[in-house]
């Protein structure tokens, strides 16, 4: 067979079918691609939520369903703890506010649970846990108030292209304007528990500052189509059944002039349909019948159209519309079975991470349930452990320092650079004192903002040959004597100034050092407030 017949045989027998014009050019099929479309605005969400009840169930039936149950505590051996502690986080209204944040979430596609800390720091520095006294509140935000400022750009670190710093603001918002209430503040990210919003890919992100999508602005599409099903339904039945009256030669009536007279007609037939239910009519020129619109279908119409969007917002219809199921062998069972184990993974997976972190600030807490005795008795044995290292000459009392108190805070495992072995080992000093927080610290224009640390000191050497020698390096005991200084200031058992002079008196530290040593402790936002 020749050739050229057996490659029209192959042409007709692929996907593209030059006679049809299958796959070609003339295939209307082909012509059809997908188009990305804008992001819902801020106040278009706001108004989906407020006045548009399919919306409005969107942002809140899941969340609603996955705190139904409330939070429940338990601390194995400690039944006083653990009514304590259910006790707190009942105070504190932790279901109502993450319940918010969730909704506020699902719409906006962002919030955050702000957490009340008090540890004797401005909210902008990391969250200190050896100084936490309490948390005192919650507070709900979505993130519209929370602007990223700072991000995490080291590579080896956890929280690596993650929001460092926001800035807190609070905006009263009307029709067509925004105007900002008060000063905004900036919030470390570890005050703050985020949701960060739905799966979102890493350029919509990037426009979005590191927040996700919104529920209903996912579902938006299908939402607005099932609408506009109903809304034309709603038209059709009010014109689902049209009078035709007939009259022989309405054109040359209203052409000459007999407007009036047909007007008339008109009225006299309305009046006697209305009074006697029934017509008089020219037998041969008048005739009137009954047009009715066909409603069949428009019920299956509206039932795939409740399945898209129930798919699109991932929620069962029956709980979608709060409507049985509807059809033969129809219960719905499997539909809110598969709905709730979906539910019960992000529960597991997203909510209770974020719950439990909550629960472990107030176990730190030297006010809460247990009084931090469980992280006080995790440091005594570590500092146990150290003791035996340095008694038995594995490490010396610098080497423990430097390892467990660095500039990102306490750390539980002791990690000793073996850079560090040498003669003037001693003359380092530990850093971060008071500081506990498990991040890393942030950067604004370049500059680390960590905790108050100590540097090597070397100052000049005074005039004085009787005063203290400010060029000596501090030892252990000292720097023991000086963390104990801080602390107290920290935990508000002595007032800064006293803990200033302290410092001064004590060691070969003149004010200056001192201030810069204290750092922030001391100063807290609780003082302004009012807070004891």
């Amino acid at each position: 067979m020749p050739s050229e017949p057996r490659s029209i045989v192959a042409r007709l027998d692929s996907w593209r079918n030059a006679l049809t014009g299958l796959g070609g050019a003339r295939d209307k099929a082909t012509h059809t691609h997908f188009t990305r479309r804008g992001v819902l605005d801020d106040s278009t969400l706001e108004a989906l939520f407020d006045f548009d009840d399919l919306a409005n169930t969107i942002a809140e039936a899941p969340p609603k369903a996955m705190l139904r149950g409330g939070i429940k505590i338990r601390v194995a051996e400690n039944p006083e703890a653990e009514s304590a502690t259910a006790e707190v986080i009942k105070a504190l209204e932790t279901v109502p506010r993450f319940l918010d944040a969730l909704i506020l979430e699902r719409t906006y596609g962002g919030a955050a649970v702000f957490v009340g800390a008090d540890d004797g720091q401005d909210v902008g520095l990391p969250l200190n846990l050896a100084t936490l006294r309490a948390v005192r509140f919650l507070l709900a935000i979505d993130r519209r108030d929370l602007r990223p400022v700072t991000w995490d750009g080291e590579p080896t670190s956890p929280k690596f292209g993650e929001p460092t710093v926001y800035e807190l603001g609070h905006t009263h918002r009307t029709a067509g304007a925004s105007i900002a209430v008060g000063a905004a503040v900036r919030v470390h990210a570890s005050r703050l528990i985020i949701f960060e919003g739905a799966r979102a890919s890493a350029s919509l992100r990037r426009e979005r500052q590191g927040w996700g999508q919104s529920s209903i602005d996912r579902a938006h599409t299908a939402l607005r189509t099932f609408s506009a099903n109903w809304t034309s339904i709603e038209n059709l039945i009010a014109d689902a059944s049209q009078g035709v009256f007939k009259i022989k030669g309405l054109i040359d009536m209203i052409t000459s002039g007999g407007k009036d007279l047909l007007l008339q007609r008109l009225e006299l037939v309305d009046l006697s349909r209305s009074v006697a239910r029934s017509l008089m009519l020219d037998a041969d020129d008048e005739s009137f019948e009954r047009k009715d619109t066909s409603m069949s279908g428009l019920p299956e119409l509206l039932d795939r159209s409740a399945q898209r969007l129930s798919a699109a917002a991932r929620i069962p219809v029956s709980i979608l519309l709060g409507r049985e199921p509807a059809g033969m062998n129809a219960t719905g069972e499997m539909d809110i079975r598969s709905w709730y184990d979906a539910l019960g993974a992000e529960r597991e997976d997203r909510l209770r991470p974020r719950i439990e972190h909550l629960i472990g600030l107030v176990f730190a807490s030297k006010e809460g349930p247990t009084r931090g005795i469980e992280r006080a008795d995790l440091e005594l044995k570590h500092a146990q452990a150290d003791q035996i290292r340095i008694v038995s000459g594995v490490l010396t009392d610098a080497e423990v320092a430097t390892g467990r108190y660095k500039p990102e805070g306490y750390q539980d495992q002791l990690m000793v650079d073996a850079s560090y072995h040498a003669p003037e080992v001693e003359a380092y000093q530990a850093l971060a004192i008071g500081g506990t927080d498990p991040l890393p610290p942030i950067t604004t224009s370049g500059e680390a903002l960590t905790a108050p640390a100590l540097a090597p000191l070397a100052l000049a050497a005074p005039a004085d040959p009787q005063a203290k020698d400010p060029g000596a390096a501090l030892n252990g005991a000292q720097v023991a004597s000086l963390q104990e200084i801080v602390s107290a200031v920290a935990s508000r058992a002595i007032p800064r100034e006293t803990g200033i002079q302290l410092i001064t008196a004590a060691f070969p530290i003149d004010l200056a050092q001192a201030e810069k040593i204290m750092g922030e402790v001391g100063r807290s936002f609780f003082t302004v407030l009012g807070a004891p």
